[in-house]
């Protein structure tokens, strides 16, 4: 989308920054791509498309910040770095990083979700580049919440990235999320007991009819046949061959 500034055509759209409800850093990087889509470099043009963009609250902070100099004598550098100082947290280093240990997968998160959750709380612990992804990944583990997909990421070895962590995570999901709607509408098995069985003491009735069908040697099941069970092309995660799950697993 263009707009037009002074009869110049420019590409995109910069929202006004408002200090109380927006997030300066995150604003600072969407205008260098706003500078950069237009090809943008006069320094002085930078600091009068910035001004222009900040509501009267974010006007009269830098104006504040900058006294005894009003902001439109500043280059462009100098308000950025004004701004960058004023809105940096005060967190401590070990601070973030007891946030960022203590934090765990939520129930309704997905795994994406989670993902970029740790990455983010990550972004003020200042872990060296080389051992980011190695912490991202453990943590994305260890924090996942308890449940099969957990136990599956417990499985892996310590060579596995991070993406391919989250990958596994997610098809795991999935398949969870597929086996639970399976369940909820596979069918009531009902037996009848004929005359002569109602008319049996309680003490000389057999097992239900239910409980004498033999498991299921796929799923270990007792209310249906092999032949019908709906994991019978599905891999064992013990031994990898298709044709039953752990529990049928000998």
């Amino acid at each position: 989308m263009a707009t037009a500034r002074g009869g110049i055509m420019f590409a995109g759209h910069l929202s006004e920054f408002d200090p109380a409800n927006a997030d300066w850093s995150v604003f600072q990087k969407r205008l260098e791509n706003y500078f950069t889509a237009n090809a943008i470099e006069d320094d002085k043009l930078k600091a009068v498309i910035l001004l222009t963009n900040l509501n009267e609250d974010g006007y009269k902070l830098i104006y504040n910040l900058c006294l005894p100099i009003i902001p439109e004598n500043k280059k462009y550098s100098k308000l950025t770095k004004i701004f960058r100082e004023h809105f940096k947290p005060n967190l401590s280093v070990f601070t973030a990083r007891y946030e960022f240990y203590q934090s765990k997968k939520r129930l309704n998160e997905s795994t994406k979700e989670w993902a970029a959750r740790i990455r983010s709380l990550a972004a003020t612990c200042y872990f060296e580049t080389t051992e980011l992804e190695m912490v991202l990944r453990d943590h994305f583990i260890v924090g996942y919440d308890r449940g099969p997909v957990q136990d599956r990421l417990l499985e892996e070895k310590k060579t596995i990235l991070l993406s391919d962590a989250i990958e596994i995570a997610a098809a795991k999901s999935a398949l969870k999320s597929t086996d639970n709607t399976f369940i909820k509408k596979e069918p009531k098995l009902h037996f009848h007991k004929s005359k002569t069985d109602r008319r049996k003491p309680k003490s000389q009735e057999g097992t239900p009819a239910v409980q004498q069908v033999n498991k299921c040697t796929v799923c270990g099941r007792k209310n249906h046949l092999p032949s019908n069970c709906y994991y019978r092309n599905h891999a064992c995660h013990i031994c990898k061959k298709k044709g039953h799950l752990a529990p049928g697993c000998s």
